[in-house]
Parts: C-alpha cells; structure tokens; sequence
C-alpha cells in the first residue's frame, strides 16, 4: 500500500443531476440524479477504490473531478483551492488532475502518432518555453518509464496492441506531471495476462512519483489488491467508506455484502456470506424514499422506507450510511465475511 500524506482533494455534497425533458414543448419533467451529494476526502499518495455495479454513478463523479463535466452544485476543492466554474479551465490546474480511460481505443487521436500524443500533452504543459532537445528527452524518459521502446513512438494507434495503447495514455497522463490520477476501469478492456503487467505498472508508477490515485472499478480483486480504501456507491451516493481491509473482513452495508457475495474470484480468500438482492435496481430518476438500497435489501425495516441514513462513522474510518448499523442487536445476525 502506499504512503497517505495530508488531504489532497475534498469533495462537499457534489450533485450531478440530468434533465428529461418530454411532452410538446419539451419541458423538463424530472432529472436523472447520477451523483446526488457525494462527500469524499482522498489524500496524498493513496489510492481510493470506488467500486459499485454499472449505472450508479461511479464514471460521472470520475468526470466531475477531472473537469470533464461541470456539477450541479456542491463544493470540489484541490490542495486547498475551491475549483470554481471558471476554474475547469485553469491550465495550470488540470496539469495537477488527469484521467486514464477505460477504452484506450477511443482516447488515441487515430490520426496521431505516439510520439505526437506525448509531445502534444508536453506542449500543453510547457507551451513554447521547452525547446526540441528537451521534448524529446521527456518523449524518451515517458515512453521508457510505461515500458515501450522509442520504437514505438513513430507508431499509430492501429499498429499497438491493447495493452501498448493503454501504456501509451499512462505516460500522457504522466506528461504533465500530475499530483492525482483518476483510472477508469483502465484495465476492463485488456485480457487476462495483460492487466496483471498494466497493474503491476501503475503501482510502480505510484512508487516512484509519489502519484495519488481514483481507482474506478467494479472489479473487487483489483479493488482489495490496489486500494488503501474502498468506496461504495448506490443510486450516486456512497453508501459505505472503509479502509479496504476493514472492507472486506467487515462490511456493514447491505449492499456491500451483496457486491462481495457476488466476486467468485474472492471465494478462495474470503469465507463469502451468500446475500442476494431482492428485485430490481430503481431508477435514478425516481429513486425510492428512505434508504435506496431498500427495496433490494433482505434487512430492510420499517426506518429504512422512511428516512434516509446518514452516513455514520462506527469506528475509526469506517463509514456506513445503513440503519443496521445503530441497530447493533439486528447487526448481530449479520456475519461478516473472515479471510
């Protein structure tokens, strides 16, 4: 794991919310709530997991802290600097901030080839002040330092293999000397043996630069080998927050144990607590009153349809947004999983 310093970036209440419009005029009749009042604190040199199925919101609130997409409301502060509205285009401060894809397919320009991926975010970083002598001792040292050769800087994406393409947008996110790293299922789209070397890379990378990461994932492998802490979302919210080895020796969210129970790849190193789901996911446009794993959930009381839980820390660093929790005679039946 790696070494945490001080806080690095806040998130307060962030809220993304999506019109839907219908009817003649196309009024707006409601809103897909993707993110709704997430609050995270991530520091120096850690890495914060944010697992959850797909649809919950976990890409979206990756985009809202990379710049990609603007909030609805809510306060997003980086090395104690508010980022205001006028501020996502601060160059100097998406230096600081980068995002690896998911597809790396789709993030290369074509058109471009490596050694012009690389220049263009050196370009970007240092404008006309770096001379070519400069450029291309930085081109090398990135190329080398994600595992490629400078024969592979006069390649296009189309002659790279999956897995160079993706090394290829490591070291562009590199380029700029970042502070924070968001990785997007970066991995999802490699085979087997290839996301075991791209994994292995970015710890490395992590070492060496001292890199904080946001690891967007619904892998829970990579999840308890990679992350020093786990966050749950549901429905845009986080719904539990723990170290990650408390995470998986003692989740305390339904929902958590519900994810757990369904990572076969874990059975061989956690004794899993079969809990299934009860009926459908809800939809972010109409989410249900009170708790919003509810319907789904096979604890669920009378409390949990009426008033949503706030999020509570039951021990140190663990936090969990579930009535079960201040209710320790109900949590007694609940057995947590054991490694």
């Amino acid at each position: 794991m790696s070494q945490v310093g001080e806080k690095l970036l806040e998130l307060i209440d962030v809220k993304k919310y999506y019109p839907v419009r219908g009817g003649f005029l196309l009024r707006t009749v409601g809103h897909v709530r993707a993110v709704d009042g997430v609050a995270l604190q991530i520091r120096r040199g850690e890495t914060l997991a944010i697992v959850g199925e797909s649809g919950c919101g976990k890409s979206t609130l990756a985009q809202i802290i990379a710049g990609l997409i603007k909030p609805t409301s809510g306060k997003i502060i980086f090395n104690g600097v508010e980022i205001k509205d006028n501020m996502l285009h601060d160059i100097s401060l998406r230096h600081k901030i980068q995002m690896v894809f998911q597809n790396p397919e789709s993030s290369l320009n074509p058109r471009m080839t490596v050694r012009d991926v690389l220049a263009e975010a050196i370009k970007a970083k240092y404008g006309n002040t770096i001379d070519e002598d400069a450029l291309n001792e930085k081109i090398l040292n990135l190329v080398n330092s994600v595992g490629l050769t400078p024969q592979h800087l006069t390649r296009y994406p189309h002659q790279l293999s999956g897995g160079e393409k993706q090394r290829v947008s490591i070291a562009r996110a590199l380029a700029t000397e970042p502070e924070l790293i968001i990785l997007d299922e970066p991995v999802s789209a490699l085979d087997l043996s290839m996301r075991a070397q791209i994994l292995n890379l970015l710890l490395e990378l992590q070492q060496r630069h001292y890199l904080t990461y946001i690891y967007i994932t619904h892998n829970l492998e990579q999840a308890w080998h990679l992350s020093d802490r786990v966050a749950v979302m549901y429905l845009g919210k986080i719904v539990e927050l723990a170290p990650t080895e408390t995470f998986f020796h003692k989740p305390l969210h339904p929902y958590s144990m519900v994810l757990l129970s369904s990572a076969p790849l874990l059975e061989a190193s956690f004794e899993v607590q079969k809990i299934k789901p009860v009926g459908e996911p809800p939809s972010p446009l109409n989410p249900p009153k009170g708790c919003r794993f509810h319907p789904r959930c096979p604890f669920a009381f009378d409390r949990c349809r009426e008033t949503e839980p706030r999020m509570l820390e039951v021990e140190e660093g663990h936090w969990v947004a579930c009535y079960l929790a201040e209710e320790s005679s109900k949590l007694h039946n609940v057995q947590p999983l054991v490694k």
